[in-house]
């Protein structure tokens, strides 16, 4: 018997081995939640986010950290910017997620 959940809106910065690896968990196991997707680099977008797109890995992909307030968790897991989201929310009174974290990598 399996465990049913709501659905959920899911954030992600970075979507690389580690960030990519759980959206992908996350879609086969409940395809129903939505994932979005941070590219600090708009309008240019990366290959691996439009494949992301086109595959239904990722729903959405937003250019504004602000876009993040409809997600219902947030994980930033782009190795160069632990803490970026911290550091919004302190700054932007509009910017409240329900969940946010870094899960980053140690490299090196």
């Amino acid at each position: 018997m399996g465990v049913t959940m709501k659905k959920q809106t899911i954030g992600f910065i970075g979507l690389g081995l580690i960030g990519g690896s759980i959206a992908r968990c996350i879609k086969a196991q409940a395809p129903e939640h939505s994932i979005y997707v941070y590219n600090a680099r708009h309008p240019y977008i990366k290959e691996g986010l439009k494949l992301a797109l086109e595959e239904h890995t990722i729903d959405n992909i937003i250019s504004d950290l602000n876009d993040f307030s409809v997600c219902d968790i947030i994980r930033n897991s782009a190795v160069k910017k632990p803490g970026i989201l911290e550091n919004h929310a302190k700054n932007s009174a509009d910017f409240f997620p329900g969940n946010f974290g870094d899960i980053v990598s140690v490299n090196g």
